[in-house]
């Protein structure tokens, strides 16, 4: 992705630096890993979703992983 492509949605979403952007990966991340669990406690059948949860869980690390 471009660092310009980067620049305006961080701008759009009143995200002013890095860390910032870092934080909301994360807060993401959590939330998501909390579903997962959530999910494999009270539907533990539901796989298509829990994989699909956890493929978004490391697509958001992959994001946060480029530098």
């Amino acid at each position: 992705m471009k660092k310009e492509t980067i620049k305006k949605i961080m701008e759009d979403n009143l995200i002013v630096n890095d860390q910032q952007a870092e934080e909301a990966l994360n807060f993401v991340r959590d939330l998501i890993e909390a579903e997962i669990e959530h999910m494999k406690k009270t539907e533990p059948y539901a796989t298509n979703y829990i994989n699909k949860l956890r493929e978004a869980s490391n697509s958001i690390m992959d994001l946060l992983d480029t530098d």
